[in-house]
């Protein structure tokens, strides 16, 4: 019997295509950061997201067709980059000063908290493309459920042998893309035009984050018609604002003027559009 042939299997002609997916993930974050330090912030999410869009192609690729030897490192250097550098760099500049720098430099080095990017933590892998876990919650979750259990069990002498989850899924509640809750807002604003929004939010709430707000308010009604219609309230705080003091009492008084604002010169029925 003859040997089994240790010839090498030929190379395809574009097992090169991932390094090209990766470079331009690179130049993506790159860019990305460009915008940043302008203050281009739109333009700066645009092409992370771009990048990625590279990032996930460059792994099919690899797959696909293979690799060469310096690409796993321009994977690595690229996400590092892209998902590192780049949004510590616009977190840095728009939060501007001391604190600014502070935030940016703990996003790019540590895993932070996507609900409280104030939280950071240590993974196992720098800048990788995900986080082990949020650092924000693994500091909460035993403070509510300690807290939820105890008002359920002693003050309202609710004592069931159920499993409450202090997070998790809440289907059947549907979101993402197929959602379009930003048009079903704008469509709901034009019907009623007594219908005013104020928006509250956390400056380093990762989950629901400021610019995209901001982004998808901006965008709501081309003409402008609605602009008048919103107030901001932002905070020193992650998306859960009340659990820091000061704008626990900030976040109730601005609600309060809010519901004041929105039925000053509300007249009574009929109404006339």
């Amino acid at each position: 019997m003859s040997p089994p042939s240790t010839r090498s299997l030929p190379r395809s002609p574009l097992r090169g295509l991932a390094d090209l997916l990766s470079a331009a993930n690179l130049l993506c974050g790159g860019v990305g950061i460009v915008c940043a330090l302008a203050a281009r912030f739109e333009l700066a999410l645009f092409f992370l997201l771009l990048g990625a869009v590279f990032d996930g192609l460059d792994g099919a690729a690899a797959r696909r067709f293979g690799g060469t030897r310096f690409g796993v490192l321009a994977d690595d250097v690229a996400d590092g980059v892209s998902y590192g550098v780049a949004p510590g760099v616009a977190l840095a500049v728009a939060l501007g000063g001391r604190e600014g720098l502070a935030v940016g430099a703990c996003f790019t080095l540590f895993t932070v908290g996507r609900l409280d990017a104030r939280y950071t933590g240590v993974d196992s892998e720098a800048a990788g493309e995900t986080n082990e876990y949020d650092p924000a919650m693994a500091d909460w979750n035993g403070a509510f459920t300690t807290s939820i259990n105890r008002y359920l069990r002693e003050e309202l002498g609710y004592d069931p042998d159920l499993e409450y989850n202090i997070f998790g899924n809440v289907y059947p509640w549907e979101r993402g893309s197929s959602v379009p809750v930003g048009e079903m807002l704008r469509q709901a604003m034009t019907e009623n035009p007594y219908l005013k929004v104020l928006i509250q939010g956390g400056y380093y709430d990762m989950a629901t984050d400021y610019y995209s707000a901001m982004y998808t308010i901006g965008h709501l009604q081309p003409g402008g018609e609605l602009r008048d219609r919103f107030r901001f309230s932002l905070y020193e705080s992650g998306h859960m604002m009340y659990l820091r003091d000061e704008d626990l009492e900030n976040s109730n008084n601005d609600l309060r003027e809010f519901v004041r604002w929105a039925l000053e010169d509300l007249p009574d029925y009929p109404r006339q559009h």
